[in-house]
């Protein structure tokens, strides 16, 4: 099978690559000048090296976790905001169900959409599939989405 070429993805740096390890072709976004992959991370592929390593003796809390990755998202220059409220007003759903709703004020109102890259750690809550909890072993509606997000400022031409 042959991926398509597509000029939005060329022109925005992602590339169609062949791994050395299957042979299958994947795409990748170079980030840096003389960046190479030379394969595709599936699974199939080279499996996962953190499968690998052996397990804490010990639990991580939630406020351990959350800590450590408000700090690891603050070093690489991201500017930690507070998530929105759980209960939004805005656009067509009654609870957050997405960090990406922290840009709900430039999209719904024309405000100014930060420039910097943000990090929170955002509540949400997805209904859709209600009816499948305590049917499906492990299913929630909510969770904590801990995300980096960024405005694109680049146009999209497509």
């Amino acid at each position: 099978m042959r991926l398509l070429k597509i000029p939005w993805l060329t022109r925005n740096r992602w590339n169609s690559l062949i791994c050395n390890g299957c042979g299958e072709e994947f795409f990748a976004k170079i980030h840096r000048e003389n960046e190479e992959f030379d394969r595709c991370g599936s699974f199939g592929c080279s499996g996962y090296e953190f499968l690998t390593k052996p397990r804490k003796k010990e639990f991580s809390t939630p406020a351990d976790l959350a800590n450590a990755c408000q700090v690891f998202f603050t070093q690489a220059g991201y500017l930690t905001v507070e998530p929105v409220p759980i209960k939004t007003q805005r656009g067509k759903t009654l609870f957050a169900g997405t960090a990406g709703q922290i840009f709900d004020r430039a999209i719904f109102e024309q405000a100014d959409y930060p420039a910097q890259p943000l990090y929170m750690a955002q509540p949400v809550v997805r209904l859709q599939s209600a009816s499948l909890i305590g049917n499906i072993e492990g299913f929630s509606t909510s969770f904590i989405n801990v995300a980096p997000s960024r405005w694109s400022l680049l146009p999209i031409n497509i």
